[in-house]
């Protein structure tokens, strides 16, 4: 942009001055967006072609695009039906069966499927449990538990620690191992 001059006074020289911040700031953020929308796919292009290494990479960006090349490799010489972690060794997730877990339907039995479900009900179940304890304040149950994903087998866990209180109290004491009943294998 193309310097404006007002006439020297005192409110002149204010618009003067505002004018060159407001230039700079104009200047630096379109200098950004040329930044974040041509170099990771340039960058990118750099690590496929095996310039940028693990050991190179300096920025985030490069290390970014070094990991995201390492698994596209990976990904484009994984056999259809088959994911990128089986194939590099690791076991399906297992099925779990919880038994008695505080959800807004009240106390079931729910299964999960994947690890970031069970991860979750295993989450919920520790607060739960250092909740009857007294170990965990009942605000904090209910800070921790409305801020998070609650959704576990296709049920949604109960974040109110009153309703997950009466809810146990009702049902007697907890069975052992309270928290999880057996494990299975699932199939993949």
């Amino acid at each position: 942009m193309a310097l404006r001059r007002r006439p020297p006074t005192v409110a002149g020289e204010i618009v003067n001055a505002i004018d060159l911040v407001g230039d700079a700031v104009v200047e630096a953020a379109g200098r950004f967006l040329d930044w974040l929308s041509g170099e990771p796919a340039e960058t990118l292009a750099r690590a496929h072609r095996g310039e940028l290494t693990r050991r190179s990479a300096r920025t985030p960006l490069e290390r970014r695009a070094v990991n995201r090349a390492t698994y596209e490799r990976r990904r484009t010489s994984t056999p259809p039906g088959e994911s990128v972690r089986s194939r590099l060794g690791h076991g399906a997730a297992p099925l779990v069966t919880w038994s008695e877990v505080p959800t807004t339907a009240g106390l079931v039995e729910l299964t999960t499927r994947n690890r970031t479900e069970t991860r979750r009900v295993a989450q919920f179940s520790r607060d739960v449990r250092l909740l009857l304890d007294g170990a965990l304040e009942p605000a904090a149950f209910r800070r921790r538990w409305t801020r998070r994903v609650r959704i576990a087998g296709g049920f949604e866990l109960e974040a109110d620690p009153d309703v997950v209180l009466v809810l146990r109290a009702e049902s007697g004491p907890p069975p052992d191992p309270y928290y999880r009943r057996h494990v299975a294998r699932s199939v993949r």
